[in-house]
């Protein structure tokens, strides 16, 4: 079996039947602009050629490093192509939107033959149980709650050989009972795609703590993904390993705030792990390498100074929403009106509380959230309150877009692509059901 990485979550994983190409992201700017490619001088047109040379694609979930429009357009419609079968087709939906006629839903842990002895079983992150997704994320919002929402999916591919296991951004600790069916389905592991990072606007997107503050959090979560990363070669014990997904630059306006995120570098990883008792199974690929299942190649560290002038380059790079007209306040408060409906309609259902209240800055003034009182006001300035508060900070066209509904832009994107910059009474206090409950405030 080889293993090709071409950026971040992008790899080809080649069988004797067949190549099975995974979440396809080579195009800067996703995430409405601000998620551009980590540079290591892509040769795109080599890369688009081996891309489209597979006869396969798997898509872990609709994330835009993982479902990539903008990289997709440049990717034949023709081929095979499987995901999870969850319980919202959204991913089917925007695949056939794409063009893509091929697409094989397969049920939780069931395995489907690709071709001759290559097989793909694909597991969702909670093993598909609503309790664990509700527990750890908050996401289970759906009008039938006895159906999981989370939308993340991991990978086997198999074939008479190897077993490679694909986690994509599948994190501990949700992913338990799913380790644990992989373990008992696939008794020995040759490969493991495992995730070394994980995406939020946590810390560089918080206004009331200090810089100095924003670099020790962010190292401090460094260690903590690095950690996860270490339960998941401890757990299913692979033969060799290599860390991919979630490597990003932030590009536009946000670029400064780079420096600042909570996500290690390929450098950082390789360090960490070329000095660990892990040194011997530890493979680190630049992007367009590749590992054979056997002699494990050398890393080539990026130096930041010999990709100073692609940085300079993507921190000009426009956002998508700042092409459109700027709204009027009328346009905003109106559109916040008809979209308190519809998010309440969700915190009612499921009878939450919050003792939280938000502010959303719009020009020189705030809409104000009270969840719990059903309230929404646009005031001047912070009321007394004795609950924590959250002010967001967003651009007025992009705030426009999202509460036009995410057919336009989606709350949960804008935030993991540090579009929306926060205040907070508690820096560390996050209500993960009052956040996630924000993808409901639209029209």
């Amino acid at each position: 079996m080889n293993i090709t990485k071409i950026a971040s979550s992008t790899v080809i994983i080649e069988t004797d039947d067949t190549k099975i190409l995974c979440d396809p992201w080579i195009e800067n700017g996703e995430y409405y602009g601000s998620w551009s490619i980590v540079q290591q001088l892509l040769d795109k047109d080599e890369l688009y050629k081996q891309m489209n040379e597979c006869e396969n694609i798997y898509f872990s979930h609709i994330h835009p490093d993982h479902f990539s429009k903008k990289t997709l357009k440049k990717i034949n419609k023709n081929k095979k192509v499987f995901i999870h079968k969850y319980f919202s087709p959204f991913l089917k939906k925007n695949l056939e939107a794409m063009g893509f006629n091929n697409i094989n839903e397969i049920e939780n842990g069931q395995s489907l033959n690709i071709k001759g002895e290559t097989n793909i079983t694909i597991f969702a992150a909670d093993n598909c149980n609503p309790n664990i997704c509700n527990k750890f994320v908050g996401c289970n919002y759906s009008d039938n709650s006895k159906n999981s929402q989370q939308i993340d999916s991991c990978a086997v591919i198999n074939d008479k050989s190897s077993v490679c296991v694909n986690l994509n951004d599948c994190m501990q600790p949700m992913m338990i009972e799913t380790v644990r069916k992989i373990k008992h389905k696939f008794k020995k592991i040759s490969i493991l795609l495992v995730n070394y990072n994980s995406a939020h606007s946590y810390p560089q997107n918080i206004k009331n703590i200090s810089d100095n503050e924003k670099i020790n959090i962010g190292n401090d979560l460094k260690r903590t993904n690095l950690e996860k990363t270490i339960k998941y070669i401890d757990d299913l014990n692979p033969d060799f390993f290599i860390p991919f997904a979630g490597e990003y630059t932030l590009s536009g306006k946000k670029f400064l705030l780079d420096c600042f995120k909570g996500t290690n570098s390929q450098n950082e990883c390789y360090d960490f792990f070329i000095d660990s008792k892990y040194k011997k199974n530890f493979v680190m690929l630049n992007y367009g390498k590749n590992f054979d299942g056997n002699k494990i190649p050398n890393f080539e560290r990026i130096n930041k100074s010999d990709i100073s002038e692609y940085n300079q380059k993507i921190s000009n790079l426009p956002y998508d929403y700042e092409l459109i007209e700027k709204p009027t306040k009328s346009e905003i408060e109106d559109l916040s009106n008809l979209a308190l409906k519809n998010i309440m309609n969700k915190i009612n259902l499921f009878k939450l509380k919050f003792n939280h209240v938000l502010y959303i800055q719009y020009f020189n003034k705030f809409i104000y959230l009270d969840f719990d009182n059903n309230s929404l006001k646009f005031v001047n300035g912070i009321l007394s309150d004795t609950r924590n508060y959250t002010i967001m900070h967003l651009d007025e066209k992009l705030l426009l877009q999202l509460l036009k509904g995410p057919r336009f832009s989606h709350w949960n994107n804008a935030d993991i692509g540090s579009h929306i910059d926060y205040t907070k009474s508690k820096v560390k206090d996050y209500d993960y059901k009052l956040f996630n409950c924000m993808a409901y405030f639209h029209s």
